[in-house]
């Protein structure tokens, strides 16, 4: 157990630092491309009025409103490459670039003329080539009040060399999601494989689900799927709804997962989660307030009810593994750890992934380190990854439970002497036997003289060589047991009207074989049986009294 704890950080840890190496810049190739970043150099206004600083980076813009206009204007000196190409990023505001004050391109206006939201894009605007200088401007138009805090910097150069570097740069999200959206898959195979053929839990398949979606936010907040589509409104805005969705797919997985603990709050924070999202998507549908307006709300809701949740299941499972402690199936095995250790990460970065929000919000600078990294991202991998840990164990934990479980019935339920099921899992099985069924009478004869006389140490000999050839004798019956010193009972379920003949008969032979040897003591029983149709609407117990008395008839004779 406490290597378990231990091990599960440390093994977090070493991811972390793998995917740190794996996204920084260590790995990045050595700068042999054709372009270059543009942060400074520029001349930036606002409404006309110039702004101190030429270094986008360091641009605070403050509060924005719906219409102010952001121009940027700087001359690229470059040497002539292969297919020239300006890159630069927008969120929430109309685009135009001049060059040389010609108009080359536009973006956004179809949005802000119907107060639509205008969805953020990476723009890729070719130039001339031959050149040796442009002089570019760019206006950027505000859509949104409050929306544009800072400016993001462009980049210049061959436009296959630009798409590579921008790969490279989001490589680790370009990871985080695929790995989520192959393990979604995988999830979904198997959830569905034991839900339709085993009965088993939903929450797999939900798990699935989760994983997709944490998959599907990754790449649509690092720009991913702009390299696949044209469709900007529908991915900018899928974010937002992804995001949204991610307090609904949190809660409800608990809920599916351990629905016996912390069920009041469990319940109530679902209700809210399920609203929420909904009530968002339709304002923005009816254009009343576009869906980035929520984020640092449904963040900070999130937050509060991951620490509700979290604490309240905290205490539930604690409870529970006290119970499973005490009870005789425990195995040592506790999965509900690994399913706590991921909501606890979960929960540590979505408060990293707010204080970036707030930091991006009081300084507007969106370059660097910090702006790269999505915490959300990285703590839905972690989760996943201690989600994928719980089910493993929780699997395992379940397989030595019913193992264990089988064990203490066994031992409850069996003779001991003879293997053969006790008189307690006799009267047990009898009273579940339904439609056509055949009951064996028998009891060992002579079984008092050999303990008498030999002792009972011998006596136990003879009951256990007399299971022994009970077991080949009745092979293909339902049930042989024990039920008193020298009484036994054999059961069969829907037999043949021969069936109690073959192996009485077999039951003879075998013990006319084990009497051939030299032994203090020869086998014999006396026996009875009776089918279930020989009476109209009897009990097992009218069944059982004829198949008795016919043994006792039997008996009599031996005895005589």
């Amino acid at each position: 157990m406490n290597n378990k704890m231990v091990m599960l950080p440390v093994m977090m840890a070493l991811l972390s630092l793998v995917l740190i190496v794996f996204g920084s810049s260590i790995l990045i190739t050595p700068k042999r491309f054709q372009f270059e970043k543009l942060d400074s150099g520029w001349a930036v206004s606002r409404d006309g009025v110039l702004l101190p600083s030429d270094r986008l980076s360091d641009i605070n813009l403050g509060y924005t409103r719906r219409g102010e206009t952001i121009s940027l204007s700087t001359t690229i000196h470059c040497a002539k490459i292969v297919a020239p190409t300006l890159m630069f990023k927008t969120g929430y505001a109309v685009a135009d670039v001049y060059c040389d004050g010609v108009n080359i391109y536009s973006y956004g206006h179809e949005y802000y003329d119907k107060g639509k939201y205008v969805p953020k894009r990476y723009h890729l605007v070719a130039l001339e080539e031959g050149r040796d200088s442009y002089d570019i401007v760019i206006d950027l138009k505000m859509a949104e009040d409050g929306a544009v805090k800072g400016i993001y910097a462009g980049y210049f150069g061959s436009r296959n060399d630009l798409i590579k570097n921008f790969i490279q740069h989001k490589r680790l999200a370009i990871f985080i999601g695929g790995f989520l959206g192959m393990y979604a898959c995988l999830l979904f195979s198997l959830g569905a494989y034991l839900f339709l053929y085993h009965g088993k839990r939903f929450s797999i398949i939900y798990s699935a689900a989760t994983a997709f979606l944490f998959g599907f936010y990754t790449y649509a907040y690092n720009d991913i799927f702009w390299l696949i589509s044209d469709h900007d409104y529908f991915f900018s805005v899928a974010e937002y709804v992804a995001l949204y969705f991610v307090p609904v797919s949190i809660s409800l997985l608990f809920y599916l997962t351990i629905p016996d603990i912390a069920v009041y709050w469990q319940r109530i924070i679902l209700a809210i989660n399920i609203i929420m999202p909904f009530v968002l998507i339709s304002l923005h549908v009816l254009n009343i307030a576009h869906i980035q307006k929520y984020v640092l709300v449904v963040q900070t809701i999130e937050v509060v009810e991951i620490v509700v949740l979290f604490l309240s299941t905290f205490r539930g499972v604690i409870k529970r593994q006290k119970n499973k402690r005490e009870s005789p199936t425990y195995t040592g095995i506790n999965s509900d750890d690994y399913l706590l250790f991921g909501g606890f990460l979960i929960l540590i970065f979505a408060l990293l992934e707010i204080f970036k929000f707030y930091y991006l919000q009081g300084t507007g600078k969106v370059q660097g380190f910090l702006k790269d990294i999505n915490f959300l991202s990285l703590g839905a991998l972690y989760f996943t990854f201690c989600l994928f840990m719980y089910y493993f164990f929780h699997g395992i934990e379940n397989s030595n439970a019913e193992y264990v479980k089988e064990q203490l019935e066994g031992l409850a339920y069996t003779d001991s002497l003879t293997g053969l099921v006790n008189r307690a899992k006799c009267m047990q099985y009898t009273s579940t036997v339904k439609d056509d069924y055949a009951i064996v009478s028998i009891d060992l004869d002579r079984l008092k003289y050999v303990n008498d006389n030999y002792g009972h140490t011998t006596g136990d000999e003879m009951i256990k060589s007399f299971a022994d050839i009970l077991k080949k004798a009745f092979v293909k019956a339902d049930m042989i047991g024990r039920t008193g010193g020298d009484e036994f009972i054999v059961v069969f379920q829907s037999p043949d009207k021969d069936s109690c003949d073959k192996a009485v008969n077999e039951l003879e032979k075998m013990m006319k074989e084990f009497n051939e040897g030299e032994r203090m003591y020869k086998l014999s029983a006396s026996y009875g049986y009776a089918y279930s149709g020989e009476a109209d609407n009897a009990s097992f117990d009218d069944i059982f009294y004829i198949a008795d008395s016919r043994m006792y008839e039997m008996k009599e004779t031996h005895h005589a």
